[in-house]
């Protein structure tokens, strides 16, 4: 801002006097020439007055007697000044612009903000970001995971997924399903087909030779389903069969290991009652056990029966 002082000298002469910023210029004559009160006669100033530059201008009140100058500036908007001049700052390099809703903001390597478009299956209110868990959308999972862990929901809404360290499926390793439940069971396998509710190979699929739990619940070891046979006339498929082409293969064994005089023991009981578990007197005669074999080439079978009350002790 350059600010003009017009001085009449002794002479009647005008000077128009415009200082720099850092320079004092002392009046020392009145207003009025020869009668003002602070100098000699035949001096003083005339008018003042404002010229607009480097962003500011003004007005001055009765400028040739007791000037009272307002200072206004001609830049619209937040000002920014270099120590010489007055400017207008630009938004985004100056300063960060203002923001318009309650979202969340990000830098706009411009030098402001920018508000953040939260994406489906999130909810920003009051500050505090949330997962929708609706109908549609990404399935939101936790921010690290244990490798092969085995995936499970969080909640019911079908939108959050979790981590399980304790359940995880090897392509090299072991496979570990590790559950603490005192009521139900660890894995539980629901087959309501016909196929086999459990097929465990030792080798590459097919195996002809598998552990396998049937749809039924007979239990196979050494082939894909359970094989009928006849014994004594009656045909039967056991639920429980071992099945192979050699001795190991086709062989069951009960063993005992103990420093004591007991045994391992193939145990039969029978009760005369059709519900499990409950005991019910057996009658003379009564079969408690037997084994049974069955040769098929010459389709000769027969069996080994232990009866109530029992010939002998064996």
């Amino acid at each position: 801002m350059d600010i003009n002082i017009e001085v009449v000298d002794a002479n009647n002469i005008t000077l128009v006097v415009t200082p720099t910023p850092t320079q004092t210029i002392t009046i020392d004559r009145g207003i009025a020439g020869p009668q003002g009160p602070a100098g000699p006669a035949g001096g003083g100033v005339a008018s003042v007055s404002v010229v607009s530059a480097n962003g500011l201008a003004g007005t001055v009140a009765n400028p040739t007697t007791t000037p009272a100058i307002t200072l206004s500036t001609t830049v619209t908007g937040i000002v920014k000044g270099n120590g010489t001049t007055l400017s207008a700052a630009t938004a985004g390099t100056d300063y960060a612009p203002a923001t318009s809703g309650s979202s969340i903001l990000y830098g706009n390597s411009a030098g402001g903000f920018n508000n953040v478009t939260v994406g489906s299956g999130l909810t920003f209110a009051t500050g505090t970001l949330s997962a929708t868990g609706g109908s549609s959308g990404d399935v939101v999972g936790p921010a690290s995971a244990t490798d092969k862990a085995i995936v499970t929901f969080d909640g019911t809404t079908g939108k959050l997924i979790q981590n399980n360290s304790g359940n995880t499926i090897g392509t090299t390793g072991n496979t570990v399903i590790s559950v603490t439940d005192n009521t139900n069971a660890a894995l539980r396998i629901t087959q309501l087909g016909t196929g086999n509710a459990l097929l465990v190979e030792d080798t590459t699929n097919p195996d002809a030779s598998p552990f396998v739990i049937d749809a039924t619940g007979a239990v196979i070891a050494g082939y894909t389903s359970a094989i009928a046979t006849t014994t004594a006339s009656t045909t039967v498929t056991p639920n429980f069969e071992v099945i192979g082409t050699s001795l190991s293969a086709s062989a069951g064994g009960i063993y005992r290991y103990s420093a004591s005089n007991g045994a391992g023991r193939l145990v039969f009981s029978k009760s005369r009652t059709d519900t499990i578990g409950a005991q019910a007197v057996a009658v003379s005669s009564d079969d408690v056990g037997v084994i049974s074999y069955s040769a098929s080439a010459s389709n000769t079978s027969g069996l080994f029966s232990v009866c109530n009350p029992p010939l002998a002790n064996v």
